[in-house]
């Protein structure tokens, strides 16, 4: 168990661990809602009705893979062009 400190406006930091495990990245809603047994707080990721955050779906393209390069991808397009042209 990690201990947390609530700030004089009422922030709580979570410890980076638990953020990455449980995919928690700026711009993700949290509900928090007061435990079964009132003694605590429960925080679940808010309901979006099956949507992710565009920070979420971003931060999962963007680090995938190496980078290509603009001229590799020009390249992709011109032969594409060009395999299309011939079968016509």
């Amino acid at each position: 168990m990690t201990t947390v400190i609530v700030s004089d406006k009422g922030r709580v930091v979570l410890p980076v661990e638990l953020r990455k495990r449980l995919g928690i990245v700026p711009g993700v809603r949290l509900d928090v809602e007061l435990s079964e047994d009132g003694q605590g707080v429960v925080l679940r990721q808010a309901s979006m009705h099956g949507k992710k955050p565009a920070s979420v779906l971003f931060d999962r393209i963007v680090n995938k893979g190496q980078p290509v390069p603009v001229e590799h991808l020009q390249g992709l397009v011109a032969a594409q062009k060009l395999a299309e042209e011939k079968k016509l």
